[in-house]
Parts: C-alpha cells; sequence; structure tokens
C-alpha cells in the first residue's frame, strides 16, 4: 500500500522503479497518484528534472488505447526511470544519437519545422529511435515524443496518440531547411 504523501524525487523513483518490476500494480499507483493529485494539484515541488511530469503521467496508467492496450507501456515506465537515473539514450544510427530529457541542452529553443504523415501509432516503428509516452505539459494530453542530436542540432518528434491523426511533428533548434533533409533522411521519416 502506498501512503497518500507528496513525493520528493528519491520516493518517486522508488515507485517508478517498483512499478517497472511488477512489485506496485497500476491499479495501486493510479490510485496514489490521485489521491496525491487531489492534495496538491498542479503545485507538486518536484522540478521537470525530478520527474515532475512523470507523476502526472501515472494519472493514465489505466488508460487503454483503440487496442485495449494500455495507452503508457511497460517501456514507458522504464525509460523514465532511466531518464532519472541519468541514463544516456540508448541508440545512435546514421549520426543520430537517440536523448532522454536529462541529456537535453535547455538553453536551446526549439522551433516547429514541420510536419510528416507517417503510417503507424508509433514514431519509434518508422525511425527505430526510443519514443516515449507521457505527459509533458499542462493539458495533461499523453503524447509520444522522442528527443534527438544529429550533428550540432537538437530535434523533437512529437506525435498525438489518436489513431486517426498520421502526422508526427518535427521541431528543432534551428530552421535550416537543407539540414532537416538531412535529419529526416537520416532517421528515415
Amino acid at each position: 500500500m502506498l501512503l497518500v504523501i507528496e513525493p520528493d524525487a528519491a520516493r518517486l523513483r522508488q515507485i517508478l522503479t517498483a512499478l517497472a518490476q511488477g512489485r506496485y500494480s497500476r491499479q495501486a499507483v493510479s490510485s496514489w497518484q490521485a489521491a496525491v493529485l487531489a492534495e496538491v494539484g498542479w503545485q507538486l515541488a518536484l522540478s521537470t528534472e525530478q520527474g515532475y511530469w512523470y507523476f502526472y503521467t501515472l494519472g493514465h496508467l489505466l488508460d487503454k488505447d483503440v487496442h485495449g492496450k494500455p495507452v503508457l507501456r511497460d517501456q514507458d515506465i522504464s525509460e523514465y526511470v532511466a531518464d532519472l537515473d541519468g541514463i544516456p539514450g540508448p541508440l545512435e544510427k546514421n549520426g543520430v544519437t537517440g536523448l532522454r530529457s536529462h541529456q537535453l541542452r535547455l538553453d536551446k529553443l526549439l522551433w516547429p519545422l514541420a510536419s510528416y504523415a507517417i503510417g503507424t501509432l508509433d514514431i519509434e516503428s518508422v525511425t527505430g529511435f526510443t519514443a516515449v509516452r507521457g505527459v509533458f505539459e499542462n493539458r495533461n494530453e499523453v503524447v509520444q515524443h522522442c528527443h534527438l542530436r544529429f550533428e550540432a542540432d537538437d530535434y523533437l518528434l512529437v506525435k498525438h496518440l489518436v489513431p486517426d491523426d498520421p502526422e508526427v511533428f518535427v521541431l528543432g533548434s534551428q530552421r535550416d531547411q537543407i539540414q532537416l533533409q538531412r535529419f529526416v533522411q537520416a532517421i528515415g521519416l
């Protein structure tokens, strides 16, 4: 049983780890998150780096997609733990490096650059790079995102998890269209 107390960084990491390892059920963690949320709202005393958005994402643990599968996959929870543990992104391909949130250069502004239609719900099935599902803004919408670095530029791919919306949005730290095309070709988009 989880006590209804606002988590600090260590406690949230412990809960996410236990969830990923199957020591806590999705139902138990979802109930805990809802109870804490009822007490503290959006004013949680965690920074983004400490898992602020991961905590809010836990409100969607019981949500199902159109196929009856969890919207938040076990691999998403494991990615949250790896990010909190400071483990670098797992893949490099064609000069592109997959990043986890802790590796981002927060001083770089990301500009909306383009959108592309993909025939699948998952970014990773098209690009081969790990894409993580979660809530990352106050709209409380679960999206899938993938942070990548190509040469000196950072990119963010974002996909709404709506079956009839084929678009993946590309944001980047530069607005050079030739560089964007080189990046898109390198990831196979």
